[in-house]
């Protein structure tokens, strides 16, 4: 394959094939660049997820005070499918709910710091001993949540944010540097099939 194909991102063309069309050549090309644009900022994108995520659910209560109660009644019904809601287990934000309960808002905000502290650590922030992910991240709010369910307790709000935000972080430890691996190597087969002309062409994009 000639050097302009490799920094253009063109795949190789297999011997004896027709061409693609150039509809499907330019797909095929916009994909492996945006894979490959992926695997160089996954922690980016996951990231910023994690706290639009978060950022959505503060934001239904303060809509719904601004007098946008239908965009915020539309953010709080989306929510609905992932979280109980349970208006006792809840915050409030100038007496409306907020679209996340207690513990889910403890989740998500702890995926968000604990994938901004490995990323900013260039990875070496990490927890590679499942065994204390269990004890320390997973069994305080497994505890918290299955006592509270069977009626044995009732949970305060403290510990529901705190032992979600407990489980957040120490499950992105666990997951995050299992995506890095298997981005750098999606990466390295992206750059040994096209070349090193890749990585300009992604930075250019």
């Amino acid at each position: 394959m000639s050097a302009v194909a490799r920094v253009e991102g063109e795949r190789p063309a297999t011997p004896g094939a027709p061409p693609l069309p150039e509809w499907e050549r330019r797909l095929v090309i916009g994909a492996d660049r945006a894979i490959y644009w992926m695997t160089r900022h996954w922690a980016f994108v996951f990231n910023g997820l994690f706290l639009t995520i978060v950022g959505l659910a503060v934001a239904s209560p303060l809509l719904r005070a601004a007098g946008m109660d239908g965009l915020g009644q539309l953010i709080f019904r989306a929510y609905r499918v992932t979280c109980h809601q349970l208006p006792e287990r809840s915050f409030y934000i100038d007496g409306h709910q907020v679209a996340f309960c207690q513990r889910d808002v403890g989740v998500q905000l702890g995926l968000f710091l604990g994938g901004v502290a490995y990323a900013a650590s260039s990875g070496r922030v990490r927890l590679r001993n499942l065994a204390v992910y269990a004890l320390i991240f997973v069994m305080p709010v497994a505890l918290d949540g299955l006592t509270q369910l069977v009626g044995l307790r009732s949970s305060v709000w403290p510990l529901r944010l705190g032992t979600g935000l407990l489980f957040g972080i120490g499950t992105t430890l666990v997951a995050y540097p299992h995506f890095d691996k298997a981005m750098q190597d999606t990466r390295r087969e992206l750059e040994e099939r096209f070349g090193p002309g890749l990585a300009h062409m992604s930075r250019r994009s």
